[in-house]
């Protein structure tokens, strides 16, 4: 999972630069969402193995078993974490691995406490991540006295398979909201699907409006998304040939710790 970065002017954070920081902010101010090519990232030697490091994860998620369509084609882990901004503190919490979103958030999957297990423990502690949860956070566009409040982070791995017979769905419940303040969207890899499947979508908020689409295809393709402001969706994943198909992803969620989500994780 090695990945050759170009470089730029770069806004440097823990060892992991991105450039175009202010242009970042700037569209998560006026449109809600911001793209972020994965050749804007530059990585210090020891953020690049880090990053690497986390690539065999993916092979030991665990299938999702709460799919109201009863299909096999997501796999999962997830964790949580605490952040406080003006330390530089980023805190793991212990989960069981259980997810709850109300079915005002998901119709089609709301409503259940669904298990799927916590992040392994390598994972969890990845340096490249908790450092790419820091630079998030300095992106997003909120006010200056959150920034002396306490953060909730959740991390989720997920591999949506494909098959020659089976058509995976990355977003199930169609257009929709996470129920976060922020979603982060980060591409690792993909394997054996066809290139323009899995197009990641961003729609406005009565859903008549396609406002962006794009399919990740470079490691750490990013989308940041204001989950108040707009709504998401990823189209269909299609194998190629016949062999199985695999789209890996990470999510990274911001909530203020003392709001009452509707998403939550134990």
């Amino acid at each position: 999972m090695r990945t050759q970065f170009l470089r730029s002017d770069y806004f440097t954070h823990s060892g992991v630069s991105l450039s175009g920081k202010n242009l970042i902010n700037e569209q998560l101010t006026s449109d809600g969402f911001s793209w972020i090519s994965g050749k804007q990232y530059c990585l210090t030697d020891i953020m690049q193995d880090s990053w690497c490091e986390m690539g065999s994860a993916w092979d030991r998620l665990v299938s999702d078993r709460y799919l109201s369509d009863g299909g096999s084609y997501r796999e999962r882990r997830m964790g949580k974490y605490h952040f406080f901004p003006w330390r530089d503190c980023l805190e793991k919490q212990d989960v069981e691995g259980i997810y709850y979103q109300a079915t005002s958030i998901n119709t089609t999957n709301g409503g259940v406490k669904r298990r799927s297990g916590p992040l392994e423990e390598s994972f969890a502690n990845n340096l490249f991540l908790h450092n790419l949860i820091r630079l998030y956070y300095t992106l997003l566009p909120v006010p200056d006295e959150w920034h002396e409040q306490s953060w909730l982070v959740y991390v989720h791995p997920f591999r949506i398979l494909a098959a020659p017979n089976m058509v995976g769905y990355p977003t199930p419940e169609g257009i929709h909201r996470d129920g976060h303040l922020f979603t982060v969207q980060v591409f690792v890899r993909k394997e054996n699907v066809v290139e323009d499947s899995a197009e990641s979508q961003i729609w406005s908020e009565d859903e008549r409006s396609l406002l962006f689409a794009k399919t990740f295809g470079y490691p750490l393709d990013t989308l940041i998304i204001n989950d108040e402001r707009v709504k998401h969706c990823v189209s269909p994943l299609f194998a190629s040939g016949s062999s199985r198909g695999t789209r890996d992803i990470f999510t990274i969620n911001f909530n203020l710790l003392s709001n009452n989500s509707p998403t939550k994780m134990y």
